[in-house]
């Protein structure tokens, strides 16, 4: 499945606080620069894959109607397999010709597809790939999300003060590139913080009944449960194990990132805690735009994996107006000059705040967040002073 979508106008708001452009780059483009969005909405990914797709469309909606840039995105299906990523990268690069692309959706599938990109040369910018290793893939992989091993530390020391931690137990998904890096950063957090892990009970994705596991965690009287898990898998945790009795809180890796799981969890989802790259309530402007915007088109609210979306098309679309591209050089050009682009941002608003890239491709975001789920929403949480 594939869809094109391009709405062709004038002006730029979208990329605020711009780097400076030279004569090249104020240049018009005769062509829009085709861009490829790899998400996976359908599946037991689609949770991430709607938002994420949403942000990509709302952003170079955006950006078509007020900007100095035209971009083409070209939206194509990946499923939630690796397989599927791989076949979507190579009709993109080979079928499509696309100049760069955004997703896809896991770690996992990343760390499958994202090779083939290097080896044509096409920048890749990732917005929900948290895995340690992911701008490692090579020499034109990006991302805008911020990894768990940044995320993960802030979230279990905020967890050890508000709760007062000493005793957990650890339930992760062994079966997941991502869920395993974010179990491993878990347990060296813990490690470090002096919290005891009192059991660490594993899972696979595509699991549904969790009563052993579940059972076992309940045994072993923690404080806290810390999971690394999908969503779907997630969800299905926090309903049973409230069904089993189990009332001390969950905390969760960046799987956890989605109201989505509010809405299905319900009351079982009180008092979860996440490390998160963005919240609804920061008062930028940008983010503020955002939000409402979102929200006038879809009818729901955003969550942290629209507004890492959002962003990373404010980066790639600030690229090629960096590179002076208008459209009509052969797709070679197009894909070195946007990744050489890509290394210049270094600061860009956006939804997430103000970002741009290290020396070696990674998201610099000085600003996130450790939130729990209150009154069936995300709020940020805070150590007591």
């Amino acid at each position: 499945m594939w869809t094109r979508l391009w709405v062709p106008v004038l002006a730029l708001a979208v990329l605020s606080h711009a780097g400076p452009a030279g004569p090249a780059a104020r240049a018009a483009q005769s062509q829009p620069v085709k861009v490829g969005l790899a998400v996976g909405i359908t599946g037991d990914i689609s949770v991430y894959g709607d938002p994420i797709r949403n942000g990509f469309l709302l952003a170079f909606r955006q950006i078509n109607e007020r900007g100095a840039v035209r971009i083409d995105p070209i939206l194509e299906d990946t499923g939630g397999g690796r397989d599927g990523a791989i076949n979507v990268f190579q009709k993109l690069i080979q079928r499509d010709q696309v100049a760069a692309i955004l997703g896809p959706v896991l770690s996992s599938q990343a760390f499958g597809a994202d090779p083939l990109a290097v080896q044509a040369g096409v920048p890749v910018v990732g917005v929900s790939n948290t895995a340690k290793g992911i701008p490692e893939i090579g020499a034109t992989v990006f991302r805008v999300s911020a990894p768990e091993v940044l995320q993960i530390p802030k979230s279990v020391a905020v967890a050890k003060q508000v709760l007062n931690l000493q005793r957990v137990v650890v339930l992760y998904d062994n079966a997941d590139d991502f869920t395993v890096s974010g179990y491993r950063t878990f347990a060296e957090e813990l490690q470090k913080n002096g919290i005891q892990v009192a059991d660490t009970i594993t899972f696979a994705r595509g699991d549904s009944d969790f009563s052993a596991q579940l059972t076992k965690a309940k045994a072993a009287s923690p404080q806290a449960i810390v999971v690394s898990a999908l969503a779907r898998e997630g969800t299905l945790l926090l309903i049973q194990a409230r069904n089993l009795g189990i009332t001390v809180p969950f905390i969760g890796g960046n799987g956890f990132n989605d109201t989505n799981i509010i809405t299905r969890a319900g009351a079982a989802a009180e008092g979860l805690i996440v490390g998160t790259a963005w919240v609804p309530s920061a008062p930028t402007a940008v983010n503020l735009r955002f939000y409402d915007a979102y929200r006038d088109q879809y009818k729901k609210e955003p969550n942290q994996f629209a507004a890492q979306a959002y962003a990373g098309a404010q980066v790639v679309a600030e690229a090629v107006r960096r590179a002076g591209l208008t459209g009509a050089e052969d797709i070679g050009t197009q894909r070195s000059k946007i990744a050489e682009a890509l290394k210049t941002i270094k600061s860009i608003e956006t939804p997430l705040g103000r970002i741009g890239f290290t020396a070696t491709r990674d998201v610099d975001q000085p600003r996130t967040y450790v939130a729990v789920v209150r009154g069936g929403r995300f709020i940020e949480l805070t150590p007591p002073k």
